[in-house]
C-alpha cells in the first residue's frame, strides 16, 4: 500500500465517507468524496502523483470544512 492509499482511506475513515477517489476529467483531476450518497469535488493542481502529505493533510482540513455540504 502506498501513501497515497492510506491518506484517502483516512480520510474516508475520518469523514465516514463511502468513496474518496480521484477522478480525472479529460487533462484536470479532482479528489471525489461521497458521503450519504452526495458527491462532493475538490480540485488538484496537477496529478495525483503530485499530491505531497502536507497537501493530504491540506485536503482534509477542506473536506472538514466544507463537511456541512456533504
Amino acid at each position: 500500500m502506498n501513501y497515497h492509499q492510506i491518506f484517502l482511506e483516512n480520510i474516508k475513515k475520518q469523514i465516514g465517507a463511502s468513496f474518496v477517489g480521484y477522478e480525472q476529467y479529460r487533462d484536470t483531476y479532482q479528489l471525489k468524496v461521497i458521503k450519504n450518497k452526495k458527491p462532493i469535488y475538490f480540485k488538484l493542481e496537477g496529478k495525483p502523483s503530485d499530491v505531497t502529505p502536507q497537501r493530504y493533510s491540506e485536503l482534509l482540513n477542506l473536506i472538514l470544512e466544507n463537511a456541512g455540504q456533504i
